[in-house]
């Protein structure tokens, strides 16, 4: 019906509003419960693509597949706008394709296909994808990314993952005033789930 991708997103946060704690050690902050990753892999599993931001790959080191859960891992999108993040990284292992989106080359190596965008905006991936006949993509962060989707009302549902913790420093949760149509309680955290059926 929109003639794009069906978009869910997904962030956890702490009781003062931080994703992380400001630092690019290659470590996940755990905000959430370690319970919570079943829930997270769940939705993982239920989605055609997972996309994430260069600085996320670059700070946490995420593989972005699926292992709590049994399904089949998404396709990894990373939007990297000069290409030039090394295969290292977790997110171009074997264990599923990746696509980079970037503004420099156009080329696959291996499982990594790069693929060349006049420009990295939500309206130009989201075209992009929907050409790969990619109908469903869960986007995970990092906060610039998430609040590009949000401030350009691309999105159809979204989960909060809230914790119980307070970081001194770190990165802002996205800005996103929407009520939430229902929350329930998940090992400790509250997840908020949202629709853009009851935005405010």
């Amino acid at each position: 019906e929109n003639k794009r991708p069906f978009i869910f997103l997904k962030w956890a946060q702490t009781i003062n509003g931080k994703m992380d704690k400001g630092t690019s050690d290659q470590k996940v902050t755990q905000i959430s419960s370690v319970e919570s990753k079943t829930l997270v892999h769940q939705w993982r599993k239920n989605h055609q693509a997972i996309l994430v931001g260069k600085n996320t790959v670059k700070n946490d080191n995420p593989s972005l597949t699926v292992r709590a859960v049994t399904g089949k891992n998404p396709i990894r999108i990373v939007l990297d706008s000069s290409a030039d993040l090394s295969i290292d990284f977790n997110v171009f292992n074997d264990e599923a394709r990746t696509i980079v989106f970037n503004l420099v080359k156009q080329e696959i190596f291996h499982n990594i296909e790069y693929i060349r965008l006049s420009d990295l905006s939500p309206n130009s991936v989201l075209n992009k994808l929907a050409e790969l006949d990619i109908i469903s993509v869960l986007i995970e962060g990092g906060a610039q990314t998430l609040q590009s989707f949000i401030d350009a009302d691309l999105w159809d549902e979204a989960a909060i993952l809230n914790g119980q913790d307070s970081f001194e420093n770190g990165t802002n949760a996205p800005i996103f005033n929407v009520k939430s149509n229902y929350s329930f309680e998940y090992f400790g955290d509250t997840v908020s789930m949202y629709s853009k059926n009851n935005k405010i």
